[in-house]
């Protein structure tokens, strides 16, 4: 039975670590600085004998982050003190980085470990909360294809879709624009559905014409009537967190010389809703945002 270290057991992270034990498949070791991320994570199985990142390296076959940024990936992975992941990995090692990070970053601790003889896969995911606890996430993976095929089984497990895009750094590149998108097409549908409610027209009757005409997207779908007519705006995605992607985003588009001035627009939007919504918005609170700007809200 393969021995994962799973780091990083926050909303995501906790969910996909206990689709990987539900598999019977897999042991599963867990890592978080947070006291009560593991403790429930335990209750579903994930065992929490660990006591450091080294040690975690050293009793496991693979290691797979989820962790929030690319500042906090190099730091469990290089370390200080001897105590980073990197002081506990054999030769042949693989990292699973799942997060949401720069693919520039990825690509810079790739060619560090690679010097210890150590793959690094990064295989960010599409999906909410509820896709995470059935397994049916999207994975976009970038790497080297032997990489790949070795933790295709626990990709497997948490995911309904797995596609190898490219090199290392191709999975974060592509997730970060693939978010960018999202973010636009939320922006797009909540600024008509508030133009037509100016008209007169019913938000509920709206988006059932614009769900079975060509404006619909994943947005009318699947987030507007469930988090934000029902004024729930609890989708488990963080609206500063798309914002980081989205900063993300523009940094690829800018330093491949990219024409993004929409891009630009909705990510300066994106911004300035997550300012003014506060820390732990959800990011379909955009539409709320965009309710106060125009002095009216759906229902």
């Amino acid at each position: 039975m393969m021995r994962i270290g799973f780091v990083g057991l926050g909303i995501m992270g906790k969910p996909m670590a206990s689709c990987l034990v539900s598999s019977g498949k897999y042991r599963v070791i867990g890592y978080d600085i947070s006291i009560e991320n593991m403790e429930a994570a335990a209750e579903l199985g994930v065992d929490k004998h660990a006591g450091s990142l080294r040690e975690l390296a050293e009793i496991t076959d693979l290691i797979i982050l989820m962790l929030p940024n690319g500042d906090i990936v190099k730091n469990v992975v290089l370390g200080d003190d001897q105590e980073g992941l990197i002081n506990g990995l054999k030769k042949g090692s693989t990292i699973l980085d799942m997060s949401s990070v720069s693919p520039f970053q990825t690509q810079e601790l790739s060619k560090i470990l690679a010097a210890d003889g150590i793959m690094l896969v990064d295989a960010p995911v599409s999906g909410n909360v509820t896709r995470a606890c059935t397994g049916q996430l999207a994975v976009m993976a970038g790497g080297d294809a032997e990489a790949i095929e070795y933790v295709r089984g626990p990709l497997s497990a948490m995911s309904r879709q797995i596609t190898h895009v490219g090199p290392v750094g191709s999975g974060h590149a592509i997730k970060s624009l693939n978010n960018l998108l999202s973010a636009s097409g939320l922006i797009a549908a909540g600024e008509v559905l508030l133009i037509g409610k100016k008209f007169g027209l019913d938000s509920q009757v709206m988006l059932d014409v614009l769900n079975a005409s060509t404006g619909r997207n994943n947005s009318t779908e699947n987030k507007i009537g469930q988090f934000v007519l029902s004024r729930k705006f609890d989708s488990g995605f963080a609206l500063n967190l798309m914002a980081k992607d989205l900063a993300i985003a523009l940094d690829v588009a800018n330093r491949c010389g990219a024409p993004s001035r929409h891009s630009v627009l909705t990510r300066e939007m994106v911004d300035a809703a997550n300012s003014e919504e506060g820390a732990g918005s959800d990011h379909t609170a955009l539409i709320r945002w965009l309710e106060r700007l125009s002095g009216l809200e759906l229902d």
